[in-house]
């Protein structure tokens, strides 16, 4: 069964810190004589999403549980919409696997992460 990004979080991440990245397709190798060789890494084109939500506290700490205890620290995949389409798309939280919240004021957070696509 599919993990579901949790209805009860925002559905679409603030404008102010939303961005895509295209990944390199490639694989760079480098020789002893000659110029570098380039080659395709695979079909599929890999982006990555720099997502920022803003939340209150009972928000926060949904999130926090989510990924701790569904996500299994962010290790598994998730479906959310895709913020251009509205179709549904698998992402995960890139590498490293974290997240950064910041207070904003009162009883209000936001919550800062990179993920990519599967």
């Amino acid at each position: 069964m599919s993990i579901i990004y949790p209805l009860t979080l925002p559905q679409l991440p603030s404008d102010k810190s939303y961005s895509e990245n295209m990944n390199p397709n490639h694989i760079i190798s480098q020789f002893e004589a000659g110029p570098i060789k380039l080659r395709r890494r695979g079909t599929k084109i890999n982006k990555t999403f720099n997502i920022l939500i803003e939340v209150d506290f009972d928000q926060k700490v949904i999130f926090e549980n989510w990924y701790i205890e569904t996500l299994n620290y962010g290790i598994l995949s998730f479906t959310w919409k895709d913020f251009s389409t509205g179709d549904d798309k698998d992402y995960r939280f890139y590498r490293d696997s974290k997240y950064d919240i910041s207070h904003a004021g009162a009883n209000n957070f936001t919550i800062s992460f990179t993920l990519e696509e599967v």
